[in-house]
């Protein structure tokens, strides 16, 4: 089993890239941030045997990431 979760400070500003977004025929470059996503590996009998951090982009605000994980 693998389980995943994100935490109030995963929100990383600034280490994203700059991507080339179309909206329609025109292109916009956007700077997109990362949120780090924690993940845990267990074995069948509940034993947690790794985990690991990723970062993964986010198109959003510290703002918006707040409002979103405070859905949750």
């Amino acid at each position: 089993m693998q389980v995943m979760f994100m935490h109030s400070m995963s929100f990383v500003e600034g280490e994203g890239k700059e991507q080339v977004v179309y909206v329609g025929d025109k292109p916009q470059v956007i700077k997109m941030n990362k949120i780090q996503y924690v993940f845990i590996d267990f074995k069948g009998n509940g034993e947690a045997t790794q985990h690991r951090v990723e970062q993964v982009p986010f198109n959003g605000s510290k703002q918006a990431f707040m409002e979103e994980f405070s859905g949750f």
